[in-house]
């Protein structure tokens, strides 16, 4: 999962290009990143206040991170 003190790294070109990235996510695959990681509630927990099987709300955090990290690969210069 992705933390925040490792966006804090990142300049803040790459911090818009993150952004945009977060941005063509759904909107409840930003909900669970958010929940997930900002809010770090738990699945069980996320399941609760989304009322999602919380196999569910994995799967919409995978999809999301692998979104992401595609997105970011073909966006980003190392």
């Amino acid at each position: 999962i992705i933390g925040h003190s490792q966006f804090e790294k990142i300049p803040l070109s790459k911090e818009r290009q993150v952004l945009c990235a977060i941005n063509k996510l759904s909107a409840r695959q930003k909900e669970v990143l958010l929940l997930s990681v900002v809010e770090r509630e738990t699945d069980s927990r996320i399941a609760e206040i989304l009322t999602l099987d919380r196999s569910t709300v994995s799967e919409h955090r995978r999809k999301a991170l692998a979104q992401l990290k595609k997105y970011l690969k073909e966006n980003i210069d190392e």
